[in-house]
C-alpha cells in the first residue's frame, strides 16, 4: 500500500493508504462537500518524498 495526499491551492488533504491511486481519488470524491476538493494534484509517498502521479480528467 501506498500513502496518497492531494494538494489543493488553499490546503493539502492526507487521503491516507490505498493500493493504487484510483482508490485514492475515489476516497477524495467522497469527503463530504465543504472538504471536497475542486481541484489539485495527487501526490504519492516513496521513501520520504512526495511525488506527483499523473492523473486525467476532473475528480469533480
Amino acid at each position: 500500500m501506498s500513502t496518497f495526499r492531494l494538494r489543493t491551492p488553499d490546503r493539502t488533504l492526507d487521503l491516507g493508504e490505498f493500493d493504487n491511486a484510483q482508490e485514492a481519488l475515489e476516497h477524495a470524491v467522497t469527503l463530504q462537500p465543504d472538504a471536497r476538493p475542486v481541484n489539485g494534484d495527487l501526490e504519492v509517498l516513496v521513501g520520504e518524498e512526495w511525488h506527483s502521479v499523473a492523473t486525467e480528467g476532473d475528480i469533480s
